[in-house]
């Protein structure tokens, strides 16, 4: 192929027997997506393994929910058995010491059996000891039973000050008061103890969350509870449920049973492990198979992905020759066929780059001659504009002659013109034409002030602290001529009676932030009349000072308390605005 006069190479051989050559990089990812099929199949056996956890939590679910149930119904009935035997008592004529003693050695389960009456008197125990006419009328299950409307109730477990064993009272009323039985919940402990479990647990707590009862015995005695345990919370007025939860750190599930007629659950807790003991064998297999799976689609796509990059970075490599110069190299590729008019595109890329590239270091000699042509120019216009305004001060000095009232009145004047003056000389004796260097600037300004007054009482200690800050020509006349007008006036008028203090002039320039810049010019002279204002008064460098810190954008405080203080605040580049600042 030719572009101009230059003749491109590219050699692309369509029978190279290389396998990368024959294929498009298309059709071998489309290889890949073999290995990707793999991996979803996989992804699909991980699915069915979800699928038989869930079975399996399901079965559990019912499993456990059953035997809470069941048992729940067990205890409901055996409560039911007791009640019945303490209504008996309450019928007319069963009201007596040997009934009592009866009915406490037939149901075992009763610690002791106490009738009482309305009042809360005792009337008859079955305790051999015997508690007649005791008092308890302030018992909460007295309380309770007397004032329910039917029914048995059943108090709060707490471990028996006789026995030392899980406790609760089992109470019913009757026409003359209530009767109350003791129940010594071992016998509950011990039937949970005996029911075959392998690895679960079974346990009955109260309404307050207590253990009464539980098949690992250790968590009744020491009084236990679940009441802070999420599931609980989520039980409490529920008749029934589940809930996988993490207790102490293990994974457990938990289904629970309300007890009819009792504020009682019924638990059965496992652990997750055992649960999903069945699964491990079918969760290893799938998870091997995952891995193989995403090894092969990974070493599939590595493969093609390394091979395309292995010819990109062939392509790469020939593209900094580019960046080097080197336009006289074609590419010879012999890779992915979808790269190969990239190929040949970088040849014709090359041979438009080195043409153009040509044809504007061209330009750039041109543009380079044109530009030190103009800078000679600028400094020679710089040179010659220095060079007239110092011959106005020479026609202004002249014309004043040895006036003194023409001299005062042309002196400052000429300090005007020699300050523009100045800028004009720095620029043309500087190899830089389009910036100031301000600090340098207000220096200058600063010694020339110095070596042309005449100082009729002590000269004042000079103090000058700059940072250097560049700035355009249009910004540092105008920061010139205020810097000329507020020195003059500190000059001629602040020092003019001798003090008991060493006169101070101070100047100094900084960097407020990256927009701003600020200008502070102090004197500890005699400082300024009352009510003066720099806007409102006659005199021409005043009112210079004010306008050209509108003219830059920037804002002005004057403070004349202590000697005076100017502290000028200007925009770095100027946006245009010409609006006086708020003074």
């Amino acid at each position: 192929m030719v572009v101009g006069e230059w003749r491109v190479n590219v050699n692309i051989r369509s029978g190279n027997p290389k396998l990368r050559s024959r294929f498009r990089a298309t059709s071998l990812l489309a290889f890949s997506l073999v290995g990707i099929s793999v991996l979803s199949l996989t992804m699909v056996g991980y699915i069915m393994l979800r699928l038989v956890q869930n079975e399996i939590r399901r079965e559990a679910t019912t499993k456990n929910t059953m035997l809470a149930s069941s048992i729940a119904h067990e205890i409901g009935m055996t409560f039911d058995l007791y009640s019945r035997a303490l209504s008996v008592l309450g019928q007319s004529g069963f009201q007596s010491q040997a009934m009592v003693e009866n009915v406490s050695r037939n149901f075992t389960a009763f610690e002791y059996i106490e009738i009482s009456d309305r009042a809360g008197i005792v009337q008859f125990n079955s305790q051999p000891s015997g508690q007649s006419f005791f008092d308890i009328s302030k018992r909460d299950y007295f309380l309770e039973t007397l004032n329910a409307s039917g029914g048995y109730r059943v108090s709060a477990s707490f471990i028996s000050e006789r026995t030392y064993q899980p406790t609760a009272v089992l109470s019913v009323a009757w026409a003359g008061g209530i009767i109350a039985g003791h129940l010594n919940l071992k016998a509950l402990n011990d039937y949970l103890t005996g029911i075959e479990k392998r690895d679960y647990e079974i346990a009955v707590i109260d309404r307050s969350g207590y253990y009464i009862a539980n098949s690992a015995s250790v968590a009744v005695y020491r009084r236990e509870t679940v009441a802070l345990e999420n599931w609980y919370r989520q039980a409490r007025g529920s008749q029934t449920g589940s809930r996988f939860d993490k207790q102490a750190g293990v994974n457990t599930f938990t289904c629970w049973t309300a007890v009819q007629n009792l504020d009682w659950l019924v638990i059965i807790r496992q652990a997750d492990d055992s649960i999903f003991a069945s699964s491990d064998q079918l969760k290893r297999t799938t998870i091997f198979t995952i891995l193989l799976s995403v090894f092969l689609s990974g070493a599939i796509v590595m493969l093609v992905i390394r091979s395309f990059a292995n010819d990109l970075a062939f392509l790469v490599s020939h593209s900094r020759h580019l960046v080097a110069g080197d336009y006289g190299n074609p590419v010879h590729y012999q890779g992915f066929a979808d790269l190969a008019p990239l190929a040949l595109n970088f040849d014709l890329m090359f041979e438009a780059v080195r043409q153009r590239e040509e044809s504007l270091r061209a330009n750039e000699r041109q543009i380079s001659a044109s530009l030190r042509e103009k800078e000679v120019l600028l400094k020679e216009i710089h040179h010659r504009v220095k060079n007239n305004l110092q011959l106005v001060i020479s026609l202004l000095s002249l014309k004043a002659g040895g006036d003194e009232t023409l001299t005062e009145q042309f002196s400052d004047s000429i300090d005007r013109i020699r300050v523009m003056s100045m800028i004009h000389e720095m620029l043309y004796r500087s190899t830089n034409l389009a910036d100031i260097d301000l600090a340098e600037y207000i220096k200058s300004i600063t010694e020339k002030l110095l070596d042309n007054f005449f100082f009729t009482s002590r000269m004042p200690s000079l103090s000058i602290k700059l940072q250097p800050i560049t700035v355009d020509i249009d910004t540092a006349i105008p920061c010139g001529l205020i810097i000329n007008e507020l020195l003059t006036n500190s000059l001629k008028y602040a020092f003019k009676q001798d003090g008991p203090n060493q006169p101070v002039l101070s100047i100094s320039l900084s960097k407020l932030d990256q927009k701003r810049i600020q200008l502070v010019i102090a004197d500890n002279g005699i400082g300024l009349p009352p009510g003066f204002s720099p806007s409102k008064c006659d005199s021409l460098g005043m009112q210079l000072v004010v306008s050209l810190t509108s003219q830059l954008g920037g804002s002005w405080e004057l403070d004349g308390k202590a000697g005076t203080c100017w502290t000028i605040r200007l925009p770095v580049i100027r946006d245009g605005n010409t609006d006086s600042p708020p003074t």
